[in-house]
């Protein structure tokens, strides 16, 4: 009895830990560009950031308070379905399929085993891959900016 007790509680807290950032609103810092190609490092001019809201089984950009809202790196609004861990990251992506099918923009979430850290990354298929950029764009988990004045005097 003692051993199914001990198979239960483990079990239990296995799988807390994969919903652990359900229900949770983070903001996430945008720190900086990679090039996949050439794995050129671009600093972000711009202090910018976004929240992003999860849910049992996907992700979406949101408002502090966990409303959805127009993402930043793609069109509209939409929500990143959990496809699983991966070489110890957690995936989520997103696809837009255009008109009869002529191009897929696939859009990819990969945070770091602790959700400390987010790329995202759009790769486009079909007649618009000449539109591909290459690009990374790295967040990391930070407070959020507070505000009011930048400066008092």
């Amino acid at each position: 009895m003692k051993k199914f007790s001990i198979g239960i509680i483990l079990m239990f807290v296995l799988v807390s830990g994969v919903f652990a950032q359900a229900g949770q609103t983070i903001y996430y810092r945008h720190v900086l560009m990679v090039d996949s190609k050439t794995g050129v490092r671009r600093d972000v001019a711009i202090n910018q950031g976004m929240y992003i809201t999860f849910t049992r089984n996907s992700c979406y950009v949101s408002n502090e308070k966990g409303s959805q809202i127009s993402n930043p790196h793609g069109s509209g609004t939409h929500a990143c379905t959990y496809q699983g861990e991966q070489n110890n990251f957690h995936v989520f992506t997103y696809v837009e399929i255009g008109v009869q099918d002529l191009w897929r923009k696939t859009t990819t979430y990969t945070f770091s085993n602790d959700y400390k850290r987010l790329n995202i990354a759009i790769v486009i298929t079909g007649t618009m891959s000449a539109f591909n950029n290459n690009t990374i764009y790295v967040y990391e988990q930070a407070a959020p900016p507070t505000m009011g004045p930048d400066i008092f005097y």
